[in-house]
Order: C-alpha cells, then sequence, then structure tokens
C-alpha cells in the first residue's frame, strides 16, 4: 500500500505536511488512518487486528513536492521519520513559479534535480516517472 501525499507547501512549519502525511498512515506515531467503513470499501471484518495495524505500518508513505515552498523547505520535511519516498511535480512547480506547464524548463530540472539528491543524501526513495526506457539514464546518473 502506498500513502501519496501531495506536499503543497510549509503550514505553521516546514515539516507540518509530512508529519500529517506519516500520521495518517502509521498507527505507532498517534495515526489517525480511519477505518473506512463505507459501501464503496467493503466490509473491513479486520479492524484493529494485528495484520490490519501491520498492514498500516507497512505502507510505503510517499510525499509529493509541487510548490517552491515545499522545494525551498525540502530537507525539513524528508527528515520526518517515516517519509519512505518523493516524487517530484513538475507541472504545479512550474505553475508555482510562473512558468506553468514548462516542465523542462531549467528552473523546473533544477528543482527536480535537487529533490532527487536531496532524497538520495537523506535515504529516501525517490520515485520519476519516465515514458520510454532511455529516458532512465539521467535518474540512474544521479544514484
Amino acid at each position: 500500500m502506498v500513502a501519496l501525499a501531495p506536499l503543497l507547501g510549509p503550514a505553521c512549519t516546514p515539516s507540518a505536511p509530512a508529519v500529517r502525511a506519516v500520521r495518517a498512515e502509521t498507527p505507532a506515531t498517534g495515526g489517525i488512518h480511519g477505518v473506512g467503513m463505507r459501501r464503496d470499501v467493503g466490509y473491513v471484518v479486520d479492524v484493529g487486528s494485528p495484520a490490519f495495524v501491520q498492514a498500516l505500518e507497512d505502507a510505503v508513505v510517499a510525499v509529493m513536492i509541487e510548490k517552491a515552498s515545499a522545494v525551498e523547505h525540502l530537507e525539513a520535511m524528508l527528515s520526518v521519520k517515516g517519509v519512505d519516498m518523493v516524487q517530484f511535480g513538475p507541472a504545479d512547480y512550474s505553475m508555482s513559479i510562473g512558468i506553468p506547464g514548462q516542465w523542462d524548463h531549467p528552473r523546473v530540472k533544477e528543482a527536480e534535480a535537487h529533490v532527487i539528491k536531496t532524497a538520495l543524501r537523506l535515504g529516501v526513495a525517490p520515485r520519476v516517472e519516465i515514458d520510454t526506457p532511455d529516458q532512465a539514464k539521467p535518474y540512474l546518473d544521479m544514484g
């Protein structure tokens, strides 16, 4: 299970959005994950069981960095215990710096590289999306 939380920027403290993302999924951190007793998820019969709690603990907590303010406070966000993965969002990021749709603009590419390199340095798995295998090379070169 992957819990993906978009981090649109700091709220109160630079790491607050990441803390909320982790707390939403992990019981050990005082998690606020609900059981989801709704018709659309079917019947939930193992609520609170050791297997249910373990599944929440095993969830991959991924954060998405989409705004300039999130890039500015990246290290604080990725240093939150329980953040497992990060993805850079070039579409929203380009909007946040006033160059909408320019995903290949040098400023966007620099921010993406900063996110990936910071994640690797802090032991957080970076995630990228590619369309063809040859697009993997620049990311593999980063580590």
